[in-house]
């Protein structure tokens, strides 16, 4: 007997078992594929049950047909709050109390019953519609099987639209929010037509048999296009990727156009000592020292779609500055467009301090902690540069302690340390912000003076040095006079950084000279 009701149900069968066979192969071991294959199988049960349903020759075939078809139609609404759970990760682990009684143990008893009492959830009775398609239920008010099965379908309706309202709410992803509302707009269609069709119109006619099944075959290709179209397993595929994030040492963040933070990996809540909840759905910038992640950096990050070998200071929850290396680029594609700023974040912290050290090694006198000649030179090359391009003259001071080999040679070579370091101290406290001391040798000490406009500066920064000697330094409380000699040169009255320190270095001998001969005279006329 030919039914187009049959013919349909028979293709949807056929439809059904390639969506299992396709989804299961795809990925064994996720939940989401595993969640589609009982799915569809169940949905093919359904159908092929049907196929026969239809055009059974007696009401005992028919209800023999509508049992084994029930295990499709039970099944299904819990094996769809399993695979929204699945699908969007909600709360998965959180609410596996419900899942498993939602999802399994309710279908199961609610099956059970089905298969013991004489009546069914969808029929009390079967007669042959008016219509001529077929086989169709009678049912009543009355049938307890009938409210028992109603509310389970309204629960998981609730926890579906639930599930999928929250995850559209939460995801930035227009993908995800694609693949949300294509479900909530199939699913939601497909359940009011079968409420309609195979639980209400029953109650009131006889004319019409079962159609929920027929309109199966929309939700299949429906389910064809967000699978094809939408890249339905594309989910699972990003759920094992963050999987294999959190496996990273470096810190990853996923933010929106806007700089907002929509996801990050273990490393990330271990870097800056938060948990994942205080990270996501705040700002980057709140982790950022300064403005080095601003949305006008953003904007170029748009332009350019990557940027490499940054380098930027995050702020972890006890206040400390973590250095990073990040890079930063934009995932996009033809289909989803865009779906987020994928930013790196590389811990050099140990490498920035050990090049500090190193630095502080090569650059500083380890006595008095004041800059080494290395420094000084380096220094004064980039002075002259700013001297060639901007006409800024500077000047040197060379400073030579008198005295100290005497200290030295009779009160040891620590109490010599301790007197260098002292001296160092006071020179650097009588000089401007703009300038800097450097130690050169032994108890030589060089002041540089940055943007000198007049030889009255430098008179006055001499003056400023040797007046720290006209005070008695005080070793174990006993008093030991220091004197020094000072010279200092212009760079512009110089031909080179040689001939500068030339001049200034004769200045220096100059200045001990008359110094030597200043004392000895007041010798003799004393």
């Amino acid at each position: 007997m030919l039914n187009i009701l049959s013919l349909i149900s028979f293709s949807n069968a056929v439809f059904f078992v390639f969506f299992a066979v396709y989804s299961i192969a795809l990925n064994r071991k996720s939940l989401v594929n595993l969640a589609s294959f009982v799915e569809c199988s169940l949905l093919a049960v359904w159908s092929f049950s049907y196929t026969f349903f239809y055009v059974s020759e007696t009401k005992e075939q028919a209800w023999m047909w509508l049992q084994i078809g029930s295990i499709g139609w039970i099944g299904f609404m819990g094996t769809l709050v399993w695979f929204f759970m699945a699908l969007s990760r909600y709360h998965y682990k959180e609410h596996r109390m419900f899942r498993t009684i939602y999802c399994g143990i309710a279908p199961m008893i609610l099956l059970i019953l089905n298969f013991i009492f004489p009546d069914n959830s969808a029929a009390i009775d079967l007669i042959k519609s008016k219509s001529g398609l077929g086989w169709t239920y009678v049912n009543n008010i009355s049938n307890p099987l009938y409210w028992i099965y109603i509310g389970y379908l309204l629960v998981g309706l609730v926890a579906s639209v639930i599930i999928l309202s929250r995850w559209l709410k939460k995801s930035n992803s227009p993908y995800f929010k694609r693949i949300a509302t294509a479900f909530l707009i199939v699913d939601g269609v497909l359940i009011i037509i079968g409420f309609v069709s195979d639980l209400v119109l029953p109650l009131i006619t006889d004319y019409f048999p079962p159609m929920t099944n027929v309109f199966l075959m929309i939700f299949s290709f429906s389910y064809w296009i967000i699978i094809n179209k939408l890249d339905l397993f594309k989910v699972t595929s990003i759920e094992a990727s963050e999987h294999i994030l959190d496996t990273i040492s470096d810190a990853l963040m996923v933010t929106d156009e806007k700089g907002m933070i929509v996801h990050c990996n273990k490393s990330t809540c271990e870097m800056l000592q938060y948990p994942m909840k205080d990270i996501v759905g705040k700002e980057l910038a709140v982790f950022i020292q300064g403005e080095a992640y601003s949305q006008e950096h953003i904007e170029q990050l748009f332009t350019k779609k990557s940027i490499k070998g940054m380098e930027n200071d995050l702020i972890a929850k006890d206040k400390s500055i973590i250095r990073t290396s990040y890079s930063a680029s934009i995932a996009e594609d033809d289909i989803h467009g865009f779906m987020g700023i994928i930013i790196s974040f590389h811990d050099i912290t140990k490498q920035k301090n050990l090049e500090r050290e190193l630095f502080e090694l090569a650059h500083y006198d380890i006595l008095t902690n004041l800059p080494n000649r290395r420094y000084f030179v380096d220094m004064i090359k980039v002075l002259e540069e700013l001297y060639r391009e901007q006409k800024r003259d500077f000047a040197i001071h060379f400073i030579d302690l008198d005295g100290f080999k005497e200290i030295n040679d009779t009160m040891g070579h620590d109490t010599g340390d301790v007197v260098l370091t002292e001296i160092g101290n006071k020179l650097q406290a009588c000089i401007l912000d703009s300038d800097f001391v450097a130690r050169i040798g032994g108890d030589e000490f060089v002041i540089v003076q940055a943007d000198i406009v007049s030889e009255e500066q430098a008179m006055e920064q001499k003056e400023k040095v040797l007046a720290l000697f006209e005070e008695p330094v005080y070793l174990n409380e006993v008093p030991a006079r220091l004197g020094a000699s000072v010279g200092y040169a212009f760079y512009s009255r110089a031909n080179s950084i040689t001939d500068l320190l030339r001049m200034a270095d004769r200045n220096m001998y100059e200045d001990k000279i008359n110094r030597k001969k200043k004392r000895e005279k007041q010798n003799l006329d004393l």
